[in-house]
């Protein structure tokens, strides 16, 4: 078995310079292959020579827990995590990548479960399953691959308010994994604070469910003139 493996493009043209023990080989593509997936190094599927990840049944699964005040403020659940690759604590969404095995249903509930201790089952929102980088990763939405978004419904009644962050709470029943509080923010602070774009589609997804279930007001709203 070998005990070093290294590679990359020698430039514009094949083959590529790989080293195996230290010594050089030329080949036309590298892959990495596990039962999480494949990860290629060479000429991509569409023609681009480079990195390429396909996750095996494609993606994972995130969950945004959600509640709106009396005051009609959409507030998002966001997690705190301490992410190095992101510069340290972040505001993140919930979520995981998805087990080989699992459903993405089954990979959302044991996610939100570990790290936010929400024991209720999500919902899966509207919407097509997004890929995370599609510069990197392959991920067919009509397949039903890549990220597949999850909601979770909260009773205002269950938020308790933080003294030290106006406008922001948190569940007075969940216990998050230790070092990660998940505190609800309005989603205008939520969308400003959060680095992670994953977090984005459940935020979008989530808005567009209670806006057309709103229909009405928002139409009074569209019709108003500005202030």
């Amino acid at each position: 078995m070998s005990e070093h493996v290294s590679f990359g493009p020698i430039g514009d043209d094949s083959p590529w310079k790989a080293e195996v023990n230290g010594e050089p080989t030329d080949v036309r593509q590298l892959s990495l292959d596990s039962r999480w997936g494949k990860l290629e190094f060479g000429q991509g599927s569409d023609g681009r020579k480079g990195w390429l990840w396909t996750e095996t049944g494609g993606g994972g699964s995130v969950t945004t827990p959600w509640s709106v005040s009396p005051e009609g403020q959409l507030l998002i659940g966001i997690l705190t995590e301490n992410r190095q690759n992101m510069g340290g604590a972040v505001d993140c969404v919930i979520g995981g990548f998805k087990k080989p095995d699992e459903t993405h249903q089954v990979t959302a509930n044991r996610e939100q479960e570990a790290e936010a201790g929400i024991i209720e089952s999500a919902g899966e929102l509207p919407g097509v399953p997004v890929n995370s980088n599609r510069l990197y990763f392959q991920a067919d939405h009509r397949k039903g691959e890549g990220v597949h978004s999850f909601q979770v419904p909260v009773p205002f009644t269950d938020l308790v308010q933080l003294v030290d962050q106006p406008g922001c709470f948190v569940h007075k029943s969940w216990q998050p994994k230790p070092g990660t509080p998940l505190i609800f923010k309005p989603i205008e602070q939520a969308a400003q604070d959060c680095p992670d774009v994953l977090a984005y589609p459940g935020m979008l997804r989530v808005l567009l469910k209670l806006l057309e279930e709103n229909r009405g007001s928002l139409r009074e709203c569209l019709t108003q003139p500005s202030a």
